[in-house]
């Protein structure tokens, strides 16, 4: 059996796509590979094997024995200590995969506050790099607006993440209510993925059509060092006229997660940055229209009429995507959609597990 741990800066429920995609990719694998995860809260072992991130438990204090691993994939950490940890495990000649995520993505630095992290840009980030026998993109998007573009290795791959097909007696009994119109949000509270201008269009929407049944559904929770922007969102909802017909629902997870999709019409993604995203394949699968940006990578493997991109995100731009779907009805491109999805997830299996098993110790 080969064993890969996985370096990554936090892991667990609320703090973000990649901990869902490492977990997916690890059950995906299970049978042929073990997956541990390190973070600085403790190592997680055999994550594969778990159902879901809630039953993901750590065990504090544990030392890490780096000969018992043949491979170790760095996914956006920047502890210091992981630097002592790879140089160790390239000298043993193990293995060495570094998966950005999106980190350091060009979008973080169109604010002048993230320049902090340039010290880490070049020490930390160059010498995972250096270091890395191989990178892993998600995506075309990604391999283009991550720093780590800019060291023009061979030694890169583009392998899309993970998702779950849903089985079709999944939620069978569960639809969507006619006459009423239920728009979602689900995803971090955070300036990238544009809460703020969703519930602005949402308001803008409900002022054009005061007598349609329309109504925002928020799932999601506020990441680490943002209870500012968490208060803000907050604030704009009580501000509103319409503030009785949004509900703030915070994580969902599990059987309340495939509910949340099964009762949406329309989800809102407008995210200035997405290396990948996992959440429009989650929409097609659950027969929702989903409004997004033009910067998620998902959409590089997938095209569906009920997917509307907007370039500038804007809250006009948001209500108008809006307006769209209450106006036109599409046609049902689902099935060709998922389809292609599992001839992608086959693939990208397969692929995934020959980078990862195919160097000799």
């Amino acid at each position: 059996m080969f064993r890969i741990l996985i370096f990554t800066k936090f892991f667990g429920v609320g703090g973000g796509g990649h901990p869902e995609a490492l977990l997916l990719m690890s059950k995906a694998l299970r049978k042929k590979i073990i997956f541990d995860v390190y973070t600085s809260d403790g190592i997680s072992q055999n994550i594969g094997d778990k159902g879901n991130l809630k039953s993901i438990s750590r065990k504090k204090n544990k030392k890490l024995k780096i000969d018992s691993y043949n491979a170790f994939i760095i996914c956006g950490s920047w502890q210091i200590k992981i630097l002592l940890f790879l140089i160790i495990a390239k000298f043993k000649k193990r293995k060495i995969i570094y998966m950005p995520k999106g980190n350091l993505s060009r979008y973080e630095f169109y604010s002048y506050k993230v320049f902090y992290k340039l010290p880490i840009l070049f020490t930390i980030e160059i010498l995972k790099i250096l270091l890395s026998d191989l990178i892993i993109y998600t995506s075309k998007l990604e391999k283009k607006y991550c720093f780590s573009s800019f060291f023009k290795f061979k030694k890169n791959t583009i392998i899309a993440d993970y998702y779950t097909p849903i089985k079709k007696s999944v939620l069978r009994n569960i639809s969507k209510k006619r006459g009423i119109y239920n728009i979602g949000f689900i995803a971090q509270y955070s300036k990238r993925k544009s809460l703020i201008e969703c519930i602005d269009a949402f308001d803008m929407i409900c002022n054009i059509y005061p007598k349609k049944k329309l109504f925002l559904n928020i799932a999601g929770t506020s990441i680490n060092n943002s209870s500012k922007y968490h208060n803000n969102v907050i604030k704009k909802i009580a501000s509103l006229n319409y503030r009785k017909r949004i509900k703030v629902l915070g994580q969902v997870d599990g059987i309340n997660k495939k509910i949340f999709y099964k009762k949406m019409n329309l989800i809102l993604y407008p995210s200035k940055f997405e290396s990948f995203g996992i959440i429009p394949f989650e929409c097609i699968q659950y027969k929702c229209n989903i409004l997004t940006s033009h910067f998620v990578g998902a959409l590089e493997n997938v095209k569906s009429k009920n997917i509307y991109k907007i370039k500038k995100i804007t809250k006009n731009n948001i209500t108008k995507g809006m307006r769209y779907f209450l106006k036109n009805s599409h046609k049902n491109r689902f099935k060709l959609t998922i389809e292609k999805f599992n001839f992608l997830i086959l693939s990208n299996r397969k692929k995934l597990y020959y980078h990862l098993t195919s160097y000799k110790l």
